[in-house]
This record gives C-alpha cells, structure tokens and sequence, in this order.
C-alpha cells in the first residue's frame, strides 16, 4: 500500500470513539498534508479500509465497548503491509504488549506528541518511488 503513495496521497484512517478528538486529529493530520478520515468504531473502520487506500491506521485502544487490538488484528491480517498505530490514554508499559500482541507497527500514549506520529509515518509508510 504504502509504497505508491507520495508524500500528500497518504491516506491516514483515525479511529476514535471520541468524536472531538478524532475530528481534531484529522484536522491537525489534514494541516500536515494528509487525507485523514475519522471512524468511530471498528466495522465503520473495516469499511473503509475496503472502500478506499488506507497507508496509516491510528488506532485507539478504548473504542467504547470494543478494543482497538482488535480492529489492528483484523487489519494486519486483511492488510499486512498496512501501517498500524495504537495510542491509549494508558501507561506505555500497559500499551506496549497489548501492541506487540496484536501486531501493531507502532503504539503512543496519549496526549500524543504530533511531531512523534509523523516521524512514525514518515519511516513506516515508504513515497511515491520517481519515476
């Protein structure tokens, strides 16, 4: 997935039951040159994922009832070269096995550090190769 999209083609899905701060992560993700998309839940999530290219799926730990793990397992199964990034309100040393377990690239804890997510993205999700 990653490796046809440039720079400003990448395609960011934010998963978050909190509506405000989803809507603010894909406005400050949009500032940065991304196409970012909100999802509320995990089968809004895997819609979109079948709907469109997703290059980056941000992830909250706590989606109301379910669990992002889950939604990252699920995606890394159906899109294994798709970058996968948790974040949680919780301690890193809670955060990073649920991470490993379920298979995802990278974890953040909340409130997360915009500047840390784009390095994330930038080594995790390859440009456009020039042709």
């Amino acid at each position: 997935m990653g490796a046809d999209a440039s720079p400003f083609e990448r395609t960011i899905l934010v998963v978050d039951d909190d509506h405000v701060q989803a809507r603010a992560t894909v406005r400050l993700l949009k500032i940065a040159g991304f196409d970012a998309v909100p999802a509320p839940d995990i089968e809004s999530a895997m819609t979109e994922l079948t709907q469109r290219p997703i290059h980056v799926l941000l992830v909250d730990l706590q989606l109301g009832s379910e669990h992002g793990g889950d939604l990252v397992t699920m995606a890394r199964r159906d899109y294994p070269a798709l970058t996968t990034i948790l974040i949680s309100g919780s301690a890193p040393d809670e955060v990073e096995p649920v991470a490993k377990a379920c298979g995802a690239t990278a974890f953040l804890t909340k409130p997360f550090d915009l500047d840390r997510l784009l390095e994330i993205i930038d080594t995790t999700v390859a440009p456009a190769r020039a042709d």
